[in-house]
């Protein structure tokens, strides 16, 4: 098939113009069906510290069987189902038939595959997409009986389909969180230096305050943020956007006080 363009500028007032999650899945569901997309699915993924973070959400499947839905839901076929995991790994969109290509697989996965090939679901996109404050998510688009396209311009539309429409749902999802109270400039600079692997002695050297106050410094960001330790008052501070994600320092986080 010929090159196929999508409106992308057009999806992305139309996504901006969603004033709630289910106005989005409207708008998402009509552009991918018009797109050829029959099969629809997102998997969100709350990064570590997020108060969400124990949730991975599958929002609004869409076209698929029921009865696929529910073996897949019985079956608990997420715990080896490698679309996700690769979509985890990868920056790029891959077609589900790609699986076995792109990766060792388990057994379990590989079973997996199988099932799939022989569920008359059909091929698909798994589009992978990085949102604010390490917020991941991959997009499901399956064509069911309709052809399958692998133009490159194509599918680079669908990614960025997908990356503005996971925005806008992390936009409106982090409105509805619970909201930590607010960090003041010097508890964030504190917070920042706390990322970088840094005890209190070296904090209060680098603050120019006595260690006391360091220490002071650090409780309150533990009460502000709700949490009990350092690493997850730096997780919760990332994923909220207080730390830059590559502000945070690959060595080990001092737990001490």
């Amino acid at each position: 098939m010929g090159e196929r363009t999508l409106d992308i500028a057009s999806h992305g007032v139309n996504l901006k113009n969603s004033a709630n999650t289910r106005e989005l899945a409207r708008v998402s569901v009509d552009f991918f069906r018009r797109a050829g997309f029959e099969r629809m699915s997102y998997h969100h993924f709350p990064p570590g510290g997020a108060i969400d973070q124990y949730y991975a959400v599958v929002i609004n499947t869409y076209g698929f069987p029921d009865a696929w839905v529910a073996e897949y839901i019985k079956r608990r076929y997420h715990n080896n189902d490698p679309i996700i995991r690769l979509a985890g790994e990868l920056q790029h969109a891959f077609l589900w038939s790609e699986c076995k290509n792109l990766g060792k697989l388990s057994p379990a996965e590989e079973h997996y595959l199988d099932r799939l090939a022989h569920s008359e679901i059909g091929d698909g996109y798994a589009v992978p997409v990085d949102g604010p404050h390490g917020r991941r998510a991959y997009i499901g688009l399956g064509f069911g009986d309709q052809p399958t396209i692998t133009d490159p311009g194509f599918v680079a539309q669908l990614q960025a389909a997908s990356y503005l429409g996971h925005c806008r749902y992390c936009e409106l999802l982090e409105a509805q969180l619970p909201q930590h109270q607010k960090l003041s400039p010097r508890e964030v600079q504190a917070l920042g230096l706390m990322s970088q692997g840094m005890s209190n002695a070296e904090i209060a050297a680098e603050m120019n305050v006595s260690a006391n106050t360091a220490g002071t410094l650090v409780q309150r960001i533990f009460q502000k943020l709700d949490v009990h330790d350092r690493v997850s008052a730096v997780m919760r501070g990332t994923s909220v956007g207080l730390i830059p994600w590559d502000m945070v320092s690959s060595r080990k986080l001092n737990y001490s006080i």
